[in-house]
């Protein structure tokens, strides 16, 4: 459908087509647009991911994974409508419907503008990523041999030194807002007035991530205990890195069971 739509049928006068032709042809608002998940070849993929997980047919190998406090914005869910209760509700139920709406509002509950600012912003994350995360760490951690350390990233990325009139700083940890930490390299960007505090989060996470890429595990001297993620306390084990990293209990799992009941009766990607 795509070659056909740029007017390129063949394998040849795909590859011939100017960058800028492309370009174009996959901005977000072109049709058809490329699909964001797995497509099931035959020969790289003969099933999805999550069926591979789900009968521990993945590679026997640690696994670190884990998400950001704010991988997406209450706007964004709202559609730029103010966080109202009465506005939350409709956003519910255009992406859910009436049923499954009360539902979501019962896990990411919407009473008071704080609130739906809150779960909305929670709910927009799920949507995003967060979601489809937790779900790879519980597939794993049920049926690999290998251990499964799961994270949550709280830290905000500081002030911009030179912010726009009006800009305000993140309130959360957004998308990709760990990568400089994870990489220790936070003097490269200079868009942000980075802090001591943000300096000893970023040894904190690259010393992590270190360990693991060496060990395969994360844990090392001077570094807070990072338990795997097993069951404890209603939920299951993780670790929060932050300015207070500590080792944390997830309780989502009501939550993560609702959307993947809500993307297997809708087929669709989690």
């Amino acid at each position: 459908a795509f070659a056909a739509a740029v007017g390129a049928p063949t394998l040849a006068a795909l590859r011939a087509l100017p960058a800028a032709a492309l370009l174009r042809a996959t901005d977000p608002a072109a049709r058809p647009r490329f699909v964001t998940y797995p497509d099931i070849d035959g020969y790289f993929l003969t099933e999805a991911p999550a069926a591979t997980f789900a009968r521990g047919a993945q590679a026997q190998v640690p696994l670190l994974v884990g998400s950001n406090s704010a991988e997406g914005a209450f706007d964004s869910l709202l559609g730029g409508a103010a966080p109202t209760p009465e506005n939350y509700r409709a956003a519910l139920e255009r992406r859910f419907g009436a049923r499954d709406a009360l539902r979501a509002a019962a896990l990411y509950p919407g009473r008071t503008p704080d609130e739906v600012r809150r779960s909305a912003g929670d709910l927009a994350g799920d949507l995003f990523i967060a979601h489809s995360t937790w779900r790879w760490m519980d597939l794993a951690r049920r049926t690999s041999r290998a251990p499964v350390y799961f994270y949550y990233f709280d830290r905000a990325r500081p002030a911009k030194r030179h912010p726009a009139p009006g800009e305000k700083p993140d309130t959360g940890a957004v998308h990709s807002g760990e990568i400089e930490y994870a990489l220790g390299n936070l003097g490269g960007n200079h868009v942000y007035a980075w802090t001591r505090a943000d300096e000893a989060v970023s040894g904190t996470m690259e010393g992590y991530f270190a360990r693991f890429i060496i060990t395969g595990d994360p844990n090392g001297p001077g570094l807070v205990h990072w338990p795997a993620a097993t069951p404890a306390q209603g939920g299951v084990r993780r670790l929060t890195i932050g300015v207070d990293t500590r080792p944390t209990i997830d309780r989502g799992a009501a939550r993560q069971a609702f959307l993947t009941r809500y993307f297997a009766d809708h087929d669709s990607p989690p």
